[in-house]
């Protein structure tokens, strides 16, 4: 849970998008005429698991089954009824399963959550770096610069674009003064709009900081976490043995306390799931980072991480009918994102962010699960 200084954000006025058009072609038609096509917008998917994500191969060839909910039909040489359309199809294209979209309920492939309409890409620095880098290279000429149909894909779209994470990451391993901070939002506008000519780029800071209850005690925020992470990752250098998981759960909890870490938030949860999970390589350990000679950089980083989740959290309770997707190509944070599996986001009449975690099984062993409700719970 966490408290923020606007009771009821305004959002309104936001732009619009349809969202991506998709195209279904006939491979070949059974009596030599021209294939049948099918072109759909307004779509909308079923948000994808924490066990489907788990579970998807790293390498090709890789294939996952998505599900339209809802989309219309713009053209189609196929005979069907009209009305909304439900499909289900198996995706195979392997140049855009590595950009996750993180989203209510789950993920989905990054593009395909483009296809919702309105929806807003709030880009982590590794894509924004990413998809304006190689724009900027297509732009220049430069074909081989364009690796993937994701880059393809976007470049004439409409899709509209926060850039807010881009200016709170800073190259200081720690949070941007406020000058700073503008002045990396406003290069990240133009980057964006250099590149992607259609793009709606959400470019006024202060609507942005207003909209979505942000402040510039952002730094504090940053400083307890980082302090935190600091304090308890002498006890999570090396994946913890199972005879010492139920000190280790303890021991951080005192740390937790010391540092006004609350027990409902992403931080104190993803590092009792670091100790806990039956996976010694658990999505959670990764995220945040822990090795032998951890250092402020690491600490940073990860905690730049959870504030992202944080700030995706914070967008969907601003707005529920306004879809939201945080792109990344950070596996372990969309691991850690769906194994989580948030849920009940709202603000309450005290202008506190809460949401509730229902974290996968692999997560928190049965053992541990009853704990960490208690906690929870006690709160």
């Amino acid at each position: 849970m966490r408290r923020f200084p606007v009771k009821q954000p305004n959002t309104s006025g936001l732009p619009s998008s349809r969202g991506l058009i998709l195209e279904y072609r006939e491979d070949e038609a059974d009596d030599s005429s021209e294939p049948k096509t099918l072109l759909l917008s307004d779509i909308f998917f079923k948000p994808l698991s924490y066990e489907c994500l788990r579970t998807l191969p790293k390498k090709p060839p890789v294939e996952i089954d998505l599900e339209i909910t809802q989309a219309k039909r713009l053209d189609s040489s196929f005979e069907m009824p009209e009305g909304n359309i439900r499909s289900k199809f198996t995706l195979k294209n392997q140049a855009t399963t590595g950009y996750f979209g993180l989203v209510q309920g789950g993920w989905l492939p990054m593009l395909y959550g483009c296809a919702t309409p309105n929806m807003i890409c709030l880009l982590d620095t590794n894509v924004f770096d990413g998809l304006t880098g190689a724009f900027r290279n297509k732009k220049n000429g430069n074909k081989k610069a364009i690796r993937n149909d994701l880059v393809e894909h976007l470049y004439g779209s409409h899709i509209i674009i926060n850039p807010m994470l881009y200016a709170m990451e800073s190259p200081y391993d720690g949070p941007p003064p406020l000058e700073d901070f503008a002045s990396r939002f406003r290069e990240g506008v133009q980057k964006l709009k250099a590149s992607l000519p259609k793009a709606t780029v959400l470019d006024d800071l202060p609507r942005l900081l207003g909209a979505y209850g942000l402040t510039n005690d952002a730094s504090e925020n940053f400083s307890r976490t980082t302090r935190f992470l600091k304090a308890i990752s002498g006890f999570l250098k090396s994946p913890v043995p199972h005879s010492n998981k139920a000190a280790c759960w303890d021991e951080i909890l005192d740390v937790a306390n010391e540092h006004n870490i609350s027990a409902s938030s992403i931080t104190l949860t993803a590092s009792l799931i670091a100790v806990a999970s039956a996976n010694q390589k658990n999505a959670a350990r990764n995220v945040l980072k822990f090795r032998g000679g951890y250092n402020d950089k690491n600490a940073y980083n990860a905690a730049f991480d959870l504030f992202a989740l944080e700030i995706l959290l914070l967008m969907i309770a601003t707005d529920e009918s306004r879809p939201i997707q945080l792109c990344t190509r950070d596996r372990n944070l969309a691991l850690l994102w769906a194994g989580l599996q948030p849920n009940n986001i709202h603000f309450s009449d005290d202008n506190s962010l809460q949401y509730n975690f229902t974290p996968a099984e692999d997560f928190l062993p049965s053992e541990f699960r009853a704990k960490w409700k208690s906690l929870v719970e006690s709160t």
